[in-house]
């Protein structure tokens, strides 16, 4: 059972960059990347235990959502966009197609070596831990992918939009965790598939298909 929560991320992440004929790209945007997303887990690792620490997790409603939302995949994200604008050498002389792919495999990076981690977690046996959280993980990875994609094409102040759609992500794959804390896990499984689903969907109808990188 704990095999989809260390490949979900993975076989998602080469999905992608096949699917956008990415796979014949330069090193510099998948290998360093990749593994500076990896090494990137600690410095997030770090930071949320020191949140979690200060911060008492609700047993249920609002304030659990809400805190799932933030310590499980805003902070992740939030914190890996900055390790990623600091540690990748010129991100804002890419084009969007070689951000897009960038981003991507440094956040492949990130989630697949906490898939990992979280296999030595004791806590990580029931459904929504082993199936339901990598899921929402690739669902977000995307969603951010392509949020900064966007937010590199454009020119205007509509490319900020899309950095609200990268806070606003957070949020929505924390839904299906919610549901569950609820025992709503009949309504829990389609939000889950929505969100996958549509992830995949944002990549070939809001980044035009195929990349154009040479």
């Amino acid at each position: 059972m704990q095999v989809y929560l260390l490949v979900a991320v993975p076989l998602s992440y080469v999905y992608v960059v096949i699917l956008r004929d990415l796979a014949g790209s330069a090193s510099s945007l998948i290998t360093r990347p990749l593994l500076t997303g990896a090494l990137s887990t600690v410095v997030i690792a770090l930071v949320l235990s020191f949140v979690v620490r200060f911060a008492v997790e609700p047993f249920s409603g609002p304030g659990l959502f809400f805190y799932t939302a933030v310590t499980n995949y805003l902070l992740p994200v939030y914190l890996g966009f900055g390790l990623y604008l600091l540690f990748i050498p010129s991100p804002g002389s890419l084009s969007p197609d070689e951000a897009f792919l960038s981003f991507l495999s440094f956040l492949a990076g990130h989630f697949a070596v906490q898939g990992v981690i979280d296999l030595f977690d004791p806590a990580f046996v029931g459904v929504y831990e082993l199936f339901v959280a990598p899921t929402m993980r690739v669902a977000l990875m995307i969603i951010a992918a392509v949020a900064y994609f966007h937010y590199r094409e454009e020119t205007f102040w509509t490319r900020y939009l899309y950095m609200m759609l990268l806070a606003v992500a957070p949020f929505a794959v924390a839904v299906p965790h919610l549901l569950f804390s609820m025992n709503l896990v009949g309504a829990a499984i389609p939000v889950t598939a929505t969100l996958f689903v549509g992830s995949f969907g944002m990549v070939l109808f809001w980044t035009g298909g195929r990349s154009t990188i040479q």
